[in-house]
């Protein structure tokens, strides 16, 4: 039985658009191992391969790879594997704490603004706070480091103030 013109641009256009979608899990899920993830990708380009040199054993060695490596990255999913490479990785928040840079170097630029004989203090209890936001997205690490910046100012004013006060001034 013969494929009509037609027939074999079908074909090729559901190989094109099942490579694309293998291609698009080799690069952006992270939750199977990469070897798993190409070796899927390299079965089915035997499948295509063997379907365009009309070989039924090329077939079937590319349709058993798949289906093995398919299979490996099935299971590697539904276990929660987290730790594959993939281009632009987020990192899961699970169990790790970090607090981006820029909120630190905020935290450090803003205790420069309060007389020297508080920075110390001020900049450790930021900083404490900032861990406190560990978890959470780096936009409102940031945003609170810009609200501690928009406090230092009045807060310096009240340093200064009340250190005047123990000094008798007024």
């Amino acid at each position: 039985m013969m494929f009509s013109i037609s027939g074999w641009v079908v074909l090729y256009l559901a190989f094109g658009l099942v490579s694309l979608w293998l291609l698009g899990e080799v690069f952006f899920q992270y939750k199977a191992r990469l070897l798993w993830r190409v070796a899927a990708f390299a079965a089915f380009v035997t499948v295509v391969m063997g379907a365009m040199w009309a070989s039924v054993a090329v077939i079937g060695v590319g349709a058993a790879g798949f289906a093995v490596s398919q299979t490996f990255v099935t299971n590697s999913y539904r276990r929660g594997y987290t730790e594959g490479w993939t281009v632009n990785r987020r990192r899961p928040r699970t169990g790790h704490r970090s607090v981006t840079p820029s909120a630190l170097w905020l935290t450090d630029v803003t205790a420069w603004i309060l007389p020297a004989s508080d920075r110390c203090r001020y900049s450790e209890e930021w900083r404490s706070e900032l861990w406190d936001l560990a978890n959470a997205p780096r936009r409102h690490q940031i945003a609170h480091a810009l609200r501690n910046m928009i406090c230092a100012w009045p807060t310096r004013k009240a340093v200064l103030q009340g250190q005047r006060r123990m000094a008798g001034g007024r």
